[in-house]
């Protein structure tokens, strides 16, 4: 039987709809970065700001889909293989930072929300940058965390 070369189109489509089916495609990582990560911030400053402000004045400000921008940035860089965990969750935060700030000034400094934003993602950045480059072993607590070793036993399962 003739063995197929690594360069065959056949071969490079099972193995894309191999690592498609084992990893996901790009779409469903987009998906899961943004609406488990990248996109929580901007959901609920934009429900705030619409319950603040109402819908047209939330409709009608430029800054908001600024925003909106910088996190879909951020989400298409978080949702590649590999990505730093620590620079990828302050890309949205400086895009809308180096945005913004020149439409208010140093009055940016002052909007609460601003302030919350930059928290935020640095608390997020630090987190998940120490979850993902922590040794196998290293056990977190948050969803989705990395599974104990084998022979692991928790505390709360002793007799």
């Amino acid at each position: 039987m003739r063995r197929l070369s690594s360069t065959t189109p056949l071969r490079s489509s099972l193995k894309q709809k191999l690592e498609s089916s084992i990893h996901g495609s790009w779409a469903t990582a987009f998906l899961s970065e943004f609406l488990g990560n990248s996109g929580h911030f901007l959901i609920l400053k934009s429900l705030a700001d619409i319950a603040i402000y109402g819908l047209i004045n939330y409709l009608t400000d430029p800054t908001e889909y600024l925003l909106v921008g910088a996190m879909l940035i951020q989400t298409l860089y978080l949702s590649r293989s590999a990505p730093s965990r620590l620079l990828g969750n302050l890309i949205g935060v400086s895009l809308y930072t180096l945005i913004d700030f020149p439409v208010d000034g140093l009055g940016f400094f002052e909007a609460p929300s601003h302030a919350v934003f930059w928290g935020f993602s640095l608390a997020i950045a630090l987190l998940q940058s120490t979850r993902y480059s922590s040794p196998k072993w290293v056990v977190w607590c948050a969803p989705g965390g990395r599974t104990p070793p084998k022979g692991f036993q928790r505390r709360d399962s002793y007799n």
